[in-house]
């Protein structure tokens, strides 16, 4: 049930009339059987694994709350999780390393599914939908009670509401307990709420504008693109690193605004995930700014954990980079999402050695003598960044290392090829999603002396959307990053 389609809407209505109309506690229990009913209508074997897997969670946390070995507990869950994480995930991946160590055919995909058919009656592992995301805000949860971080005991319903809100399930935000908890803890004083309700609503406009009518008619040329580099010309590449820019920054922050927007139509406020990363001025602060809720998770609970910054030269670049080779293989199990974490880790290890050498007095900080370069990094700091993230595009969306390495060479070395007849479309494209960065970079607030005014903007709003959908919309797609 994608959010793009009218049976959400449908769906989304009818569960937003039920939540309006009951009062307390029946506001949770509405959302937790919605967000089951929601889960399930993709594959309802999986909302059964779903579900328990998050009552083994919540089982697992009482014991660590209340027992004197916690750390035996907690070591019970984070195995649990990480091996149900990595079985589903990672397991065909691994199968891959072992195939290409040892040369065994056993150990190729196609071997292992025909031993589950035979065995088992089973085509093979399928993934299921969300698991990278409820994982994390899992262990999250576990993690802060282990830490005395969570004050109190939560119920069994506020847990279940907490992980299953449907709005942030199936991709993020990843929520933590301190965001969540103390908005459902009285539900008595969930209320509507007018602020609430128009940002609500143009969260909701603005994503489906994101979404449908900007990422969804660049799938078709990214796929195309990506998939055959040998056919086009070096422009048509570099356009295509471009629109592929558009196209994931429209797709992922379109279903952030999307979660935000159902999330304050039922009164609970989301973290927001996006906060202009196209206007970063280095590699480290574009993964402060894009998709925060998972880099603040692996700073939290890995990069710390292993020390941070606060240890020698060489143990500081390998934590950096051993975590965000992480942060490839949280989006993929495949070779190339690992070497793209390791590509991004890497200049962030560099960015933060030569801020180490700036305070250390060993690299002068040239901006500090010539002020007048500060106003020049806001221009040259986001040029280097969005370079970087445009090459490794290549690594993200090509299908193997063999197409990455084709499109690499033949984006530099200025190959000829078929130039594409939508490559001004695509850095049109590039230009939308900036200026979607520009309205995170600059908020606007709503104020409530003038919620009025709101009305009839929403009302002309809605109905511009509806003519280009109308005229612009193509076939649903799903979003980008279910696949994760």
């Amino acid at each position: 049930m994608l959010f793009n389609t009218a049976i959400f809407l449908i769906f989304f209505v009818f569960i937003y009339v039920i939540y309006w109309s009951v009062r307390g506690s029946a506001k949770l229990y509405l959302v937790v059987l919605s967000s089951i009913f929601f889960y399930g209508f993709w594959s309802p074997p999986f909302a059964v694994h779903f579900l328990s897997i998050v009552l083994l969670n919540y089982f697992l946390v009482v014991q660590i709350r209340k027992s004197p070995a916690k750390k035996g507990w907690l070591i019970a869950l984070v195995t649990l999780d990480a091996g149900n994480l990595f079985f589903f995930k990672y397991f065909y991946f691994f199968l891959q390393i072992l195939q290409d160590i040892t040369g065994i055919a056993l150990f190729q995909r196609e071997a292992f599914n025909e031993l589950l058919i035979s065995e088992f009656s089973v085509k093979g592992i399928i993934l299921p939908l969300a698991i990278s995301f409820y994982t994390f805000q899992l262990i999250a949860y576990a993690v802060d009670t282990y830490r005395g971080e969570i004050s109190g005991r939560h119920s069994l319903l506020q847990y279940l509401t907490f992980i299953t809100f449907f709005p942030q399930l199936v991709a993020g935000p990843i929520v933590r307990h301190s965001e969540f908890f103390h908005q459902i803890e009285d539900p008595y004083s969930i209320k509507p709420d007018h602020q609430k309700l128009i940002s609500g609503i143009y969260l909701i406009i603005q994503g489906v504008v994101k979404k449908i009518l900007i990422a969804d008619n660049l799938v078709p040329h990214t796929a195309l693109i990506f998939g055959q580099p040998e056919r086009f010309d070096w422009f048509t590449l570099v356009a295509g690193c471009f629109a592929f820019g558009a196209q994931l920054y429209c797709d992922f922050s379109g279903y952030t605004d999307l979660a935000r927007g159902q999330g304050k139509l039922l009164g609970i406020e989301l973290p927001e995930n996006f906060f202009a990363p196209y206007f970063s001025r280095s590699v480290r602060a574009l993964w402060n700014n894009w998709h925060r809720t998972l880099t603040s998770w692996l700073r939290d609970y890995v990069y710390i954990a292993m020390g941070g910054q606060s240890v020698s030269f060489l143990r500081t670049q390998f934590n950096v980079i051993l975590t965000w080779a992480m942060v490839g293989l949280w989006h993929g199990a495949s070779y190339n999402y690992l070497l793209l974490g390791v590509y991004h880790g890497c200049f962030i290890a560099l960015e933060i050695q030569y801020r180490r050498f700036q305070k250390q007095g060993l690299v002068p900080v040239l901006s500090e003598k010539w002020p007048w370069l500060r106003s020049l990094q806001a221009i040259t700091g986001p040029i280097y960044t969005l370079l970087i993230l445009g090459a490794g595009f290549v690594m993200f969306i090509t299908p193997d290392m063999e197409t990455a390495g084709t499109m690499y060479e033949r984006m530099f070395s200025g190959a000829r090829g078929e130039r594409s007849v939508y490559t001004g479309w695509f850095f049109s494209a590039f230009l939308a999603a900036m200026v979607f960065n520009l309205f995170q970079f600059r908020p606007y607030r709503i104020k409530e002396q003038r919620i009025w005014i709101y009305y009839p903007a929403l009302f002309v709003l809605g109905f511009i959307v509806a003519a280009l959908l109308g005229s612009f919309a193509p076939g649903s797609e799903d979003f980008f990053y279910f696949k994760f």
